[in-house]
């Protein structure tokens, strides 16, 4: 500094002197926070603690808030690690008191650039406003206008990145702050409001707790790696942590180099578990369950740990494969193998209050063998759900009981295919996470729902490797709301994400073969399946929100492949892209959640939108909105609907199943999004303006976003793909982007004004019988499976990949493509081919609960469309039989024998 002015000098005293009292006060400011310090006896410090103390005791609520600091004046005056350690010791201040109407929040982040600030705290009138937002929405406070990602310091949404560093290293403090070093291990409590951390190579324990937004040190000392008892962030020392299990408030985790040692904090003391009885030579995996601690040995062995009377003993002698995971439900405790096998124990006496004393393990029994041909079967028609003996684990690597659906769920990290070595650390996305329906012996993605519908798990061809969403790190599961932590291994990277079956009933994409780009599309049409099954909409009001939104407000969008696909990436999503922005616009502004789930049917028409709907009705949550999409297509919108008592029938039904939930019904016209042989931005079909005109006139909402899309062709040309097949007409995805920002826009204010005061349709669901006066003396198809004796019974093998399925008005419509038959063409008669059909599809389809007929067809096709479908137009039919109850009955008695 000295050195500074005295060359300025040189030149003009004046300006010397101002500059040299500048510098001089700079340089007192920084020593001022250089020298800083928080301790017990500093007065601000001190005033703080009295002003909690207050709050507390009168259970006043408060927010505090860190404000920005100018990154180039904090990075020379103190490192981030000083700034770290000092967030992270207010958080603890605000966060000891465990009061949730205190709270601290982070307003310390780099969208502040060094341009926004005055001096190094001071905001100019940008910074300043930029400010306002943040903590406004922060206060959780209606936004007048929704602001843009980029101006968030917490984006609006129930997902999270909790911590989000690219890099390793050891640091405290906020999401964009702290840093880990090869963290092997987390625990959440069930309600998820306290997350544990083992910084596994930092040597320390680490948690986040109230909203989530500082990492807090909370045993050890980082970098000094030991194995001392004692307080447990000044005298302990840890050496390796892994695996943390919460008991109560205190945190049992692994210790020790060859992971020897159980070790307990507790009221901030570090003690090193010990007991009478047997232990581990290394010990595997920790679980606090029933009875106590539950410990797996290397060995294999299985202990409980009484922790109140500190013994142990044996529950399971060495297993017959060495065993790599375990957890427990209420009835069983389920292991996996090193071999990739799922066995399950029957917990007995687990109900006993001296559990610890009496309770034992049934005998071993298999659940999955793991002998399936492929780690991720693919293909036209093949994906999710599998069947146990359809897919194939690689290397289990943690095992979680999902409590609210009585599942596994399994992370699964496949083997690096490369022989480069060095990819073994670099290539770290692929962890591919299952979940195993024990009741109904099938196997389910585990994922959030991307515009990029394939983005969970794609090809990459230069290391021939299936790419994960996830890296290989470490699990917990928040078991009230379903919400998964996931802790990377090599990045400092924390997120939580809801339900991951949620996500998969709200996809709604479908099998193709008209893209460019080659997809696995294995999630295709498993959204519906477990939307009606699984029925995750029962736990939306059960799940992690930062901050509290109203509803959750449910919408069904019923469309085509116009509104899910692209045909240069497969399954790009316009229905799941409108739900981001939806869920952002009426977040930011309202403090609204919506909720949307979608069906694609290829090429769908108004009349197939309608009986989608009517299907829906009849299986799944009853939407406050439904989204239907308009085309024009080939003329194929009203293939179904070509005379006007047609188009009046089918609003007649749309409007008296909108009805029963008073729910609001929006048409979205696509026509300028579809470019066929061309650029898209074309006006629409007359016959399709006449339906849609028709639909304003009894009252619908109708949006033609053509006219508003126009002015970004100059930005954003061409709109569409120009096709590289003849059949290529899908959106591109900046189109389809576009598109559904547009689409947001228009129908956010419709929306806004509904959702005043409205209880959601799915808090007043009733059985579909009350709205059917019929519904008393329907006997399912189904039922016919229950008087039949299959033991033992062999039926040709037809493959599900060759079976087109269709319901409609009670009657479940099948085709069967005879050139996938085979050998069962030559060996056997078509009703005993029929008969297989009917068994397979009666157990496995949506639909066999409501159908009262069946019409199973067996045909030549000589035409299939850009889904892989058999043209029915075109078709050859060689074999047809209609049943109703009792003829099918009849039927499979003869021929399933």
């Amino acid at each position: 500094v000295a050195l500074e002015a005295t060359v300025t000098a040189q030149d003009d005293p004046t300006d010397a002197a101002a500059l040299e009292a500048e510098l001089e006060g700079r340089a007192r400011v920084r020593e001022h926070y250089r020298n800083a310090t928080l301790v017990s006896t500093h007065e601000q410090l001190r005033a703080l603690d009295q002003l909690l103390d207050h709050l507390d005791a009168h259970d006043r609520r408060a927010t505090l808030f860190v404000t920005p600091l100018e990154d180039r004046f904090a990075g020379a005056t103190m490192g981030e690690d000083t700034l770290g350690r000092r967030y992270a010791a207010l958080a603890r201040k605000v966060n000891d008191h465990a009061d949730p109407n205190l709270q601290i929040i982070d307003l310390d982040h780099p969208l502040f650039v060094d341009a926004h600030f005055i001096d190094h705290v001071h905001l100019w009138p940008d910074g300043a406003r930029l400010l306002a937002i943040n903590l406004l929405h922060e206060l959780n406070l209606p936004l007048a206008q929704r602001p843009h990602e980029v101006m968030m310091v917490h984006p609006e949404g129930h997902d999270r990145s909790l911590v989000h560093r690219v890099s390793s290293g050891y640091n405290e403090g906020g999401a964009w702050l702290a840093q880990l070093r090869e963290p092997e291990g987390v625990a959440v409590t069930d309600d998820g409001t306290r997350v544990v951390v083992a910084d596994t190579q930092n040597h320390v324990l680490r948690e986040l707790r109230g909203n989530m937004q500082f990492v807090e040190t909370i045993a050890g000392r980082p970098r000094q790696g030991d194995q001392i008892d004692g307080w447990a962030r000044v005298d302990a020392r840890l050496f390796e942590p892994r695996n943390p299990e919460l008991r109560g408030d205190a945190v049992w985790f692994i210790d020790g180099q060859d992971r020897e040692h159980v070790r307990v904090l507790e009221d901030d003391w570090v003690r090193t578990a010990s007991w009478a009885g047997p232990t581990c030579a290394s010990y595997l995996r920790l679980r606090a369950r029933v009875g106590g601690i539950w410990m797996l040995c290397d060995d294999g062995r299985l202990l409980l740990l009484d922790v109140e009377r500190h013994r142990s003993r044996v529950l399971s002698e060495v297993a017959m494969s060495p065993l790599v995971a375990f957890d427990l439900g209420p009835q069983a405790v389920y292991l996996g193998d090193v071999d990739g096998r799922l066995w399950q124990r029957e917990l007995v006496n687990a109900d006993s209050a001296e559990a610890s004393d009496t309770l034992e393990l049934g005998s071993w029994e298999l659940v999955f063998r793991n002998r399936g041909d492929d780690l991720l079967p693919n293909g036209h028609r093949v994906g999710f759900p599998y069947h146990y003996d359809e897919l194939r684990l690689a290397k289990i690597v943690d095992l979680r009981f999902i409590q609210r659906y009585g599942g596994l769920l399994i992370a699964d990290e496949f083997p690096l295919n490369a022989r480069e070595k060095s990819l073994e650390s670099k290539w770290t996305e692929r962890v591919h996470l299952r979940y195993f329906d024990l009741e109904a012996e099938r196997i389910l993605p585990w994922l959030k729902p991307l515009t990029h519908g394939d983005g969970h798990v794609m090809y990459n061809e230069s290391v021939e490797q299936y790419a994960s969403y996830w890296h290989v790190g470490s699990m917990a599961i928040a078991q009230d709301d379903a919400s998964m932590i996931w802790v990377e291994h090599k990045r400092s990277r924390i997120v939580r994400i809801a339900d991951g079956l949620l996500g998969v009933a709200k996809t709604g994409n479908h099998h193709t073969k008209a893209i460019t780009v080659p997809i696995l599309m294995t999630i295709a049409s498993v959204g519906p399946k477990v939307a009606a099954q699984l029925r995750p909409d029962r736990y939306l009001d059960r799940r992690y929100e930062p901050l509290a939104r109203s509803g959750p407000y449910v919408a069904l969008l019923l469309g085509s492949s116009l509104s899910s696909m692209s045909d240069r990436y497969s399954n790009y999503s316009l229905g799941r892209r409108l739900e981001q922005e939806l869920q952002r616009d009426l977040g930011y502004r309202d403090r609204v959640r919506l909720d949307l789930f979608q069906m694609s049917w290829g090429a769908s028409s108004f009349g197939e939108n309608i009986n989608n709907l009517v299907n829906w009705m009849g299986t799944s949550v009853p939407p406050d909105v439904v989204f239907i999409e308009a085309h024009d297509f080939g003329g194929s919108y009203l293939r179904d609907t070509k005379e006007p008592g047609e188009v009046n029938a089918a609003f007649a039904k749309l409007q008296r199943f909108a009805e029963r939930y008073d729910s609001l019904v929006v048409f979205y016209d696509l026509s300028s999004m579809e470019s066929n042989r061309r650029d898209g931005m074309r006006s629409t079909d007359a016959n399709v303006r006449q339906l849609l005109d028709k639909a304003e006139q009894l009252g619908f909402v109708v949006l033609d976003p053509g006219d508003r899309m126009l002015p970004h062709l100059l930005t954003y040309s061409p709109w569409g793909n120009q096709p590289f097949d003849d059949n290529q007409h899908h959106g591109s995805t900046w189109a389809i982007d576009i598109t559904a920002h547009t689409l947001a826009g228009m129908v956010a204010p419709v929306l806004r004004e509904f959702f005043v005061d409205r209880v959601p349709a799915r808090l007043r669901e009733v059985d579909p019988a009350v709205f059917d006066a019929n519904e008393g003396t329907r006997k399912p198809l189904r039922l016919a499976l229950d008087e039949l004796d299959l033991d033992g019974v062999e039926l040709p093998e037809v493959s599900i990949t060759h079976v087109q399925t269709n319901y409609v008005n009670r009657e479940l419509q099948v085709y069967v493509d005879t050139a996938g038959l085979g050998d069962a063409v030559v060996n056997q008669s078509w009703d005993r081919i029929g008969a297989a059909v009917v068994i397979m599809v009666l157990q496995d389809d949506l639909y066999a609960d409501l159908a009262e007929s069946l019409t199973l067809e067996l045909v030549e096709f000589s035409n299939y469309d850009e889904y892989g479908n058999g043209v029915l137009s075109s078709a050859n039919s060689v074999w047809k039989r209609r049943f109703d109850g009792g003829s099918l009955r009849n039927f499979l008695r003869k021929h399933a024998r």
